[in-house]
């Protein structure tokens, strides 16, 4: 089952013209909303012509049992975040990573992604979550967009 937690059936922006930036949040308390393991949680709308150039996460209380999420979307679905623990009050930021090589190259989206379609930001956990809470960040710059 798949569980969308974006705000409605367009993006949530911080403009009114056809082009801004904006940040966004969105906290989950897992005791409330569970997820299963595996589950696609739809947590940011992403409008075409954006770039998101970052995602933070913050685990405000812990699962109480191994648990790790990934954040990307559907192309890459570890693309900005990896293995984030979920069971431990930390935070993360994506922030651009090299996979070294003849020419070194940009691992995952760690240097940001270009939307040209419209499409949403996922997290998928590792294990069962009923407890805990995590918020998430998204850094939005949108060249053209028409909502």
């Amino acid at each position: 089952m798949a569980q969308d937690f974006t705000k409605g059936s367009s993006p949530e922006v911080a403009w009114s013209s056809t082009r801004g930036w904006s940040m966004q949040s969105l906290t989950i308390d897992f005791s409330k909303t569970p997820a299963s393991s595996a589950e696609v949680l739809s947590i940011f709308q992403v409008p075409k012509n954006t770039l998101v150039s970052r995602i933070a996460a913050i685990c405000h209380r812990a699962e109480g049992g191994a648990a790790v999420v990934d954040v990307g979307d559907g192309s890459d679905t570890d693309g900005f975040l990896v293995d984030f623990n979920v069971n431990s009050v930390a935070s993360s930021l994506s922030t651009l990573a090299l996979t070294e090589g003849t020419p070194n190259t940009i691992t995952g989206y760690s240097g940001g992604k270009y939307y040209t379609a419209a499409d949403t930001i996922d997290v998928i956990p590792s294990a069962d979550l009923d407890y805990a809470i995590v918020s998430f960040v998204v850094e939005l710059h949108c060249f053209d967009v028409t909502l």
